[in-house]
């Protein structure tokens, strides 16, 4: 993947590994269901200058912690504009977000194989 980090799409893993790794934390730390999820999932706020902000974005990632961020105005009250304006271009900088995409669709930018298409015979 040209520009970027490539996902980490599940129908080239294991479905079951990551049901796996979460149990084996709920069982080592006694957790519930939702304490896990608080555990493994929820993190604070990624504030700074932009600079930071990039650093903290990249390292979060480049670390697995995600395969990105989705930004949105529930998210994001203020700064949308900054974030894009200076956040994005370092982070292009530092070759972990793309400038541009080779496919025109989400399955050719992910790398998916067309599905077959299938004939189906209808009861009469």
């Amino acid at each position: 993947m040209p520009g970027g980090r490539a996902g980490r799409a599940f129908i080239h893993q294991d479905r079951f590994e990551p049901v796996a790794k979460l149990r084996a934390v709920a069982e080592s730390k006694k957790l519930n269901l939702r304490e896990v999820v608080i555990d493994q999932f929820e993190r604070g706020p990624i504030v700074g200058t932009p600079q930071q902000v990039a650093e903290k974005i990249d390292s979060f990632v480049g670390n697995d912690g995600s395969d990105g961020f989705i930004l949105g105005s529930h998210l994001v009250l203020t700064g949308l504009d900054e974030f894009v304006d200076d956040v994005v271009p370092l982070l292009q900088e530092r070759g972990v977000l793309r400038s541009d995409y080779e496919g025109t669709t989400l399955r050719d930018n992910l790398g998916l194989p067309i599905p077959v298409q299938r004939e189906y015979v209808t009861a009469r």
